[in-house]
């Protein structure tokens, strides 16, 4: 009896205990519930609320299409309502260096769901929201909205992010050959005709430009070949043909304008011109009449090469040294000197070498040279002998006269160390 005493006594106390910790269990998730659903009405009231505020702005973002040369210009939009009534005007400054401008609009009180109507008024090409693009006066229907973001945050849609094209002048990208010109000042169109700044375009042509003074016109040549253009007209004369341009050669600043095709056709270069909107590139081909030139040089005729853009020829039969810019099958000698060369028995190497070092002098009794230019062990290209106190020792050139080494003018060397790069190619022919 007493056994059964305890033993009833325990489940009594184990199903007490169990009672306790079930209610301490459901307690909580009831409460849960509970809070669950206030939160959710909680929620739900502050949309509604949120949905029936009331607003008083409109917000205008546009963002500035790139264009290469835009025109300073104020952008001028205009907000209106649904039924097209005038609700306010703004404007804002555009230039080159503009990526964005920002609207602020105050308009009447309104609740989201309403619509507006945004007009271009001026200053810029077009406006564009989403894929449609609408020019000056064109109506752009704005319906503001609401909806609440991922944090359950409700969110005010009466932001709109639209872009614009600004005024800009047509650019003018220029290539020869496939490579890009920097055109300084840049190219323009003028009454539809792309001009170019003479100078760079028929330099990379590989034309001689100068400025005829007497005459106020440019010329243009190579080979005895010239374009002559006169400053403020349409007359030239292009390779002895007199001819009328599609537009005046003019000044524009300090800089030569001429018509980009006229320049490059009169030497019978092919030329595309390829419209990209903002710009026109002018694409214009070899000249035969430069490479037929060209091919009558003997080191662009042999295909020399160098790894700068200078290139040295030293021609032992005519005791010269021409000194070219450029690179392979298009050098252009911008200089030629005398020189010595060396005596019969102690004869100057030949063959195509590399500028490798400078020294200042090799010093030698009652006389040096420098500064000394080598090129191949101890062959170099330097002065003539002077006495160190500046007076020529032996100026002599023309002669065969060098223990193997080149001897110019010191003028002359002094040109040349001035302006050769380490790594010129000096190529040195019998």
């Amino acid at each position: 009896m007493k056994k059964f005493l305890c033993a009833l006594l325990t489940v009594i106390m184990l199903t007490s205990m169990f009672a306790v910790y079930a209610d301490e269990e459901v307690l909580p998730v009831a409460e849960e519930k509970v809070n669950a659903v206030e939160g959710e009405a909680s929620k739900n009231e502050k949309d509604d609320a949120d949905k029936t505020l009331t607003y008083n702005k409109i917000y205008v973002d546009l963002k500035l299409i790139p264009r290469m040369k835009v025109i300073d210009s104020f952008a001028k939009l205009e907000i209106c309502t649904k039924d097209d009534k005038v609700i306010e005007e703004k404007v804002e400054w555009v230039g080159g260096i503009t990526e964005k401008l920002s609207f602020e609009f105050d308009v009447p009180e309104y609740s989201l769901g309403e619509s507006f109507i945004l007009k271009l008024k001026g200053g810029l090409r077009y406006i564009k929201y989403y894929d449609d693009v609408y020019t000056a006066e064109q109506a752009v229907k704005l319906d503001t909205y609401g909806y609440t973001d991922d944090n359950g945050e409700f969110v005010a849609g009466n932001r709109f992010a639209l872009d614009g094209c600004p005024e800009y002048e047509h650019g003018i990208v220029a290539y020869v050959e496939g490579k890009q010109i920097k055109l300084s000042p840049y190219g323009r169109l003028i009454n539809n005709v792309a001009m170019v700044p003479v100078r760079p375009v028929a330099e990379a042509m590989g034309l001689d430009v100068r400025y005829d003074e007497r005459y106020n016109s440019v010329v243009c040549e190579i080979g005895g070949k010239q374009a002559i253009f006169n400053v403020g007209m349409k007359y030239a004369t292009l390779l002895g043909t007199d001819t009328y341009l599609p537009e005046d050669c003019k000044f524009i600043g300090d800089t030569v304008f001429v018509p980009a095709r006229s320049l490059a056709e009169a030497f019978g270069a092919e030329v595309k011109a390829l419209d990209f909107d903002d710009h026109i590139d002018v694409c214009i081909g070899e000249s035969p009449v430069v490479k037929e030139y060209m091919q009558q040089i003997p080191v662009n005729k042999y295909g020399i090469t160098s790894r700068t853009s200078y290139l040295v020829w030293v021609d032992k039969s005519d005791y010269r040294v021409r000194v070219y810019t450029g690179s392979q099958y298009k050098w252009k000698q911008v200089a030629s000197f005398p020189c010595a060369i060396g005596a019969p028995g102690t004869p100057t190497i030949t063959g195509s070498f590399e500028y490798q070092y400078k020294v200042s002098s090799w010093n030698y009794p009652g006389y040096y040279v420098g500064p000394c230019l080598v090129f191949y062990g101890g062959y170099a290209l330097h002065s003539t002998l002077l006495q160190y106190n500046g007076v020529p020792y032996d100026n002599r050139v023309g002669v065969m006269i060098s223990h193997g080494c080149v001897r110019l003018h010191k003028s002359d060397i002094d040109w040349i160390a001035a302006r050769l790069p380490i790594g010129s190619r000096i190529y040195v022919t019998e």
